[in-house]
Parts: C-alpha cells; sequence; structure tokens
C-alpha cells in the first residue's frame, strides 16, 4: 500500500507532492528501529507471538484494527518502554472474531503494519 508525505500540489494532479511512503503488509521484515520483527502462527487461533529485535531502548506501542471495520478503529494492546534486545511478545487472541486483521507495531513513533488472520 502507497501513501504520500503532504506537501504542495505543484504538478496540478489534484495530489499532494511528496515522497511516496511504502506501508508493507508483511509478517517478516527489517526497520531502522528493529534488527526484524516475526508474527507466528498466520493464522493464529488462541494466540499470536510476535518476535522483535529491538536496536535501541524504544517506546513500543502495538494495536490492532480488524480489515472489516471502516471506521479504522484501532485496539491498543499494550504500550511500554523497553530496552534493547530480542523479544517475544504473546498476544492473546482467543477472543478476537474470525477475519483478517493489521497489526501496527509503533516503535518510537516509526509505525508499520502486519497482516495476520484469526481461524478459530
Amino acid at each position: 500500500i502507497y501513501g504520500c508525505n503532504e506537501g504542495d500540489d505543484n504538478d496540478g494532479d489534484g495530489f499532494p507532492d511528496g515522497i511516496p511512503v511504502k506501508v508493507d503488509l508483511l509478517d517478516l521484515e527489517t526497520t531502522t528501529q528493529a534488527k526484524f520483527v516475526k508474527l507466528w502462527p498466520n493464522p493464529a487461533n488462541e494466540a499470536l507471538n510476535i518476535n522483535l529485535d529491538l536496536l535501541s531502548d524504544s517506546n513500543v506501542e502495538i494495536s490492532v484494527i480488524p480489515l472489516w471495520d471502516v471506521t479504522g478503529f484501532s485496539r491498543s494492546i499494550f504500550k511500554k518502554r523497553m530496552i534493547a534486545g530480542n523479544y517475544i511478545e504473546t498476544l492473546n487472541v482467543g477472543s478476537f472474531s474470525e477475519g483478517i486483521y493489521v497489526l501496527l507495531l509503533n516503535i518510537n513513533g516509526e509505525i508499520k503494519s502486519y497482516k495476520f488472520i484469526i481461524d478459530n
């Protein structure tokens, strides 16, 4: 999914000019804040594991958005300060309805999205 940073419409196409910003819907990725991020199992039924290797002490927030929710409502799962290192966080997803979700991972203001499926 691609978006664009805010900017002036200098070329007259009706859209703000700027640098394209890619939002990845992957389940394994390197970010500038973490060596890697991995979700498993996917699909999940009772628990979803999030493995992240933080490069430095970081403020971390994880939120979840169901894809069928057109309002874009997100449910914050946790928010905490974490020291540099490798972590596995386990989310209890047993109460989630079946469907496709997006996990938003915010590390020091850098937000990445990851698709996962709940199959109860």
